[in-house]
């Protein structure tokens, strides 16, 4: 391979691990918000049975 191929091909992989990053970082960000709703839910639903 030549230095010029192999060059483009490192970019190639940059630019494939950045993309898979960037979802990955997506899916976390979702799965937070998805906790919080569920704990909000939850502490809703002990002061309704605790409290109420």
């Amino acid at each position: 391979m030549h230095p010029e191929e192999e060059v483009q091909w490192l970019r190639l992989r940059i630019l494939a691990l950045e993309a898979k990053a960037s979802e990955a970082e997506r899916q976390i960000r979702n799965l937070g918000w998805g906790m919080l709703f569920l704990l909000a839910v939850a502490c809703a639903d002990f002061i309704r049975i605790f409290v109420g």
